[in-house]
């Protein structure tokens, strides 16, 4: 955000050669999908069309919050906050609290380094908030399991995990677009450490599936698969 803020008080004399006529929306676009091209191959923003100007005013907002330390489903609870009850309770959608979270994860035994390399399973994921807490128990036992490594190697290691191991099922489409983005600013600072060293981790997308969980594929039913899951 802060660049692309700068990118926008640069002179247009200066930035022709790269704007062409275009407006910064698909400019920015395509900007961000390089970095998680997964975003934006979804239909989920079709019926927004802002303009340059409030782009400009979003982002510059934005920017002035520090993200960093998000450890719960801050964009489901924005989210919940303009759902009308009626439309929450039609579609089963409310975020289960923090603390409760926690609880659960303790109850289902996902705590400890044994949770390194093992799959969790979320049937019904909504915007990520178990996902959220898992990827955050994951990075700390990643960070203690493996002390003596680089902080390089422990980068590489939680961003490949929780492209493998953090799976969620959602019938809503719009929650699983948040629950990706949910787990794109879990690794945000692991990415970041590796990009300033020069390496660029290819995040085509995360484990998140637009389904019914109560009606998979017979053929889903019957696989023989046995991953371990939670």
């Amino acid at each position: 955000f802060k660049r692309w803020f700068e990118f926008l008080q640069a002179s247009y004399l200066d930035n022709l050669a790269e704007i062409r006529g275009e407006t910064f929306l698909p400019l920015i676009y395509r900007r961000v999908a390089g970095f998680y091209q997964h975003f934006f191959q979804q239909p989920v923003f079709d019926w927004f069309l802002p303009d340059d100007s409030l782009l400009a005013l979003v982002l510059y907002r934005l920017n002035q919050y520090n993200f960093k330390d998000v450890s719960n489903d801050l964009l489901g609870f924005t989210y919940e906050a303009f759902i009308e009850r009626i439309a929450r309770n039609q579609k089963g959608h409310f975020l289960t609290p923090p603390d409760v979270v926690e609880f659960m994860l303790d109850r289902a035994g996902y705590t400890s380094t044994a949770i390194i390399g093992e799959s969790f399973l979320d049937l019904a994921c909504g915007s990520g908030s178990f996902l959220v807490h898992a990827a955050r128990r994951l990075h700390r036992e990643i960070q203690t399991a493996m002390a003596s490594q680089s902080a390089l190697a422990r980068a590489r290691m939680f961003i490949q995990q929780v492209q493998e191991k953090l799976v969620g099922l959602e019938i809503n489409p719009f929650s699983c677009y948040l629950a990706e983005l949910n787990l794109f600013i879990q690794v945000l600072d692991d990415l970041s450490l590796l990009w300033n060293h020069g390496e660029r981790p290819d995040i085509e997308r995360f484990a998140i599936y637009n389904t019914n969980s109560l009606t998979m594929p017979t053929t889903v039913l019957a696989s023989e698969y046995k991953a371990t899951a939670t």
